[in-house]
């Protein structure tokens, strides 16, 4: 198309945009390469999300103070949770709740295997420890990504004979876990929701993408199913939910990471994927067991 040309500048600025996203998704460590799916021109690889400080607020509204289920204290240093009220962490029972860990943008369920490791270590029994992979984890759409989570959890329901399982979700895989508890009926069917790093809130600049790529369309705050997730109750039925997030994630940004109606807790000098990241730092893990052991709602 001829550069002089009005379509042409259009063609360009759109383009510009794309390429703006390129550091942003170099950062996110879940392949930023260059590729030629069928019926596109050479688009990046991973969708990603950015540093950007300009991202959309909570869309959600606030529950009543007597409903929020946010941890009203502060912690070890480098760790906050907003006020509120929430439960007292009961002993660990004799047979746990089955976990399922949910992979980001790109990822596996090897992401998880830290975390794991550790909780058999600290007594869970391995085969109550699942993790799912997703058929397309660099292309697939969320909504798709959510009927799998929710025939993994009908699976894992009629092995264990458990009547709820707890859920963990890190970075994009926040988006198809709470499409599966708000849209599939996943709230009867989990005690607590754990997200780490979750994108609850997207990135304005996934908006500026041009090309028919899903996960990038599903990013920007103003796609509907975004605005779905986040419109009131933004953490919708009796299960515990819970952000975990950090200063230092270098890829999803803390207004990204804060839910209205969930027990929010920050974390500092943690990043957002990879060894020491979000998935396998200690202090993570920690806050992860301790929401883990909450009682049956």
């Amino acid at each position: 198309m001829p550069v002089g040309t009005r379509g042409g500048e259009r063609y360009l600025r759109a383009m510009r945009g794309v390429w703006l996203l390129v550091p942003w998704l170099a950062a996110c460590g879940e392949a930023a390469v260059m590729t030629s799916p069928p019926d596109a021109a050479d688009v990046v690889e991973d969708a990603g999300v950015a540093r950007d400080a300009g991202v959309m607020g909570d869309a959600g509204v606030m529950r009543d103070a007597g409903t929020m289920r946010d941890a009203g204290m502060n912690h070890d240093a480098g760790v906050m949770r907003d006020a509120g009220v929430t439960r007292d962490a009961g002993p660990m029972t004799a047979l746990p709740d089955p976990v399922l860990f949910v992979h980001g943008i790109n990822g596996s369920s090897a992401e998880f295997d830290v975390m794991r490791m550790r909780l058999v270590d600290d007594g869970w029994p391995a085969n109550r420890l699942f993790a799912l992979d997703f058929e397309d984890p660099r292309w697939g759409c969320n909504v798709d990504n959510a009927q799998t989570i929710a025939d993994e959890v009908a699976r894992i329901l009629q092995t264990t004979g458990a009547s709820r399982i707890d859920l963990v979700a890190h970075s994009m895989g926040t988006l198809s876990s709470r499409h599966f508890l708000k849209v599939l009926g996943g709230t009867a069917q989990v005690n607590t929701y754990v997200t780490l790093g979750g994108l609850h809130h997207g990135n304005r600049l996934a908006c500026l993408n041009p090309l028919d790529v899903c996960v990038w369309q599903e990013l920007c705050p103003t796609n509907e199913l975004l605005t779905n997730l986040n419109a009131d109750p933004a953490t919708p039925g009796d299960l515990a939910w819970v952000s975990i997030f950090s200063t230092d994630d270098g890829t999803v940004p803390v207004a990204s990471s804060t839910l209205d109606g969930a027990e929010n807790i920050e974390v500092s000098g943690v990043p957002h994927a990879g060894p020491g990241g979000l998935t396998e730092a200690e202090v993570v893990y920690d806050e992860v067991v301790r929401v883990l052991e909450y009682p049956a709602w």
